[in-house]
């Protein structure tokens, strides 16, 4: 059964310690639905489930992430991305940008997510919403496919295309995402809509993306 997003909401505390599942901790649907994104949400937990268990498949697991990944960004521009820009803006406004900045990379406790990275990730969410940055993973994840090599190790040897170089972008730019709209709807007790559509698929699709650097040995 597809995870709800206060669902979601309820295992984020699991992204933010390193995206070990997401789908550990099954909690009590609220009060709103979106069949769409649940049914989106299912889909890329099963195309996961499809590359872990079928190597060979991969390669069309990896098509159908590009395919979902635009399904979704399209899903959240429609019906999410205007409550989730006025929502960051309030957020700007009550704490202040150097504020919820140091608060997001705190939170994130990783070296990696820098606040330049998180400044500037908010600065794209304010602008173009999670789909905006999510339609410019799917354009990453395009490129990252029309030249995807047979097996891991022609990837980890190809000097001309590097393939991991993309797709470490890839998650990084997802991750930040996720952790901007998560903190907004932990911090929001999963009360914004919004934040919460927006951290359910930044989190599902960042677990897709995990599991493309494994399989590719990246």
């Amino acid at each position: 059964m597809a995870l709800g997003r206060r669902e979601f909401v309820g295992t984020t505390a699991f992204a933010f310690a390193g995206l070990s599942s997401t789908a550990g901790i099954a909690q009590e649907r609220g009060q709103y639905s979106d069949p769409v994104l649940d049914a989106i949400v299912a889909d890329f937990r099963e195309l996961r489930r499809e590359g872990d268990d079928k190597p060979g498949q991969r390669r069309g697991a990896v098509r159908a992430a590009e395919t979902l990944t635009g399904v979704l960004a399209a899903h959240l521009s429609k019906h999410y991305d205007p409550d989730l820009k006025r929502t960051i803006r309030q957020q700007l406004q009550r704490k202040g940008r150097q504020a919820l900045v140091q608060e997001i990379a705190t939170t994130a406790n990783k070296p990696e997510i820098t606040h330049e990275a998180v400044d500037a990730m908010l600065t794209r969410l304010e602008r173009d919403g999670m789909g905006g940055v999510l339609r410019e993973v799917q354009q990453r994840i395009k490129r990252l496919r029309d030249n995807l090599p047979p097996d891991y190790l022609q990837a980890r040897s190809t000097v001309q295309f590097d393939f991991c170089a993309d797709l470490r972008w890839i998650i990084e730019l997802t991750e930040v995402g996720m952790l901007i709209a998560c903190g907004i709807s932990i911090g929001m007790l999963g009360t914004n809509p919004a934040a919460d559509a927006a951290c359910a698929a930044a989190t599902v699709a960042l677990a897709m993306y995990l599991a493309m650097k494994m399989w590719y040995g990246c």
